[in-house]
């Protein structure tokens, strides 16, 4: 299983958080096709379960699942920090 982790620092962790989650869980809803970096329209990736709080976020995807934290350091900066799993279907739903 693959894994990519990265720390990211911000005044709203918490609220970007939620705000991905929502997007993610209404990504079916999308009326038109995104563009990708070559120009070509591309089919947002298929969403099978999205879950969040104020602190933790969870969205599933048929390929794998990415799970987010936000948390507070030591000196009082909030950080967030997003973890993507790729494996096979049956081994990340």
């Amino acid at each position: 299983m693959l894994i990519a982790e990265a720390h990211v620092q911000t005044e709203h962790p918490s609220r970007y958080l939620v705000q991905l989650c929502r997007h993610a869980q209404q990504a079916h809803r999308l009326s038109h096709r995104p563009r990708g970096h070559d120009g070509d329209a591309q089919a947002p990736p298929e969403v099978q379960h999205v879950e969040w709080s104020e602190t933790r976020g969870t969205i599933s995807f048929g390929w794998g699942r990415c799970t987010m934290q936000a948390t507070q350091t030591c000196d009082g900066s909030w950080t967030s920090s997003p973890q993507t799993s790729k494996g096979s279907a049956n081994a990340t739903t």
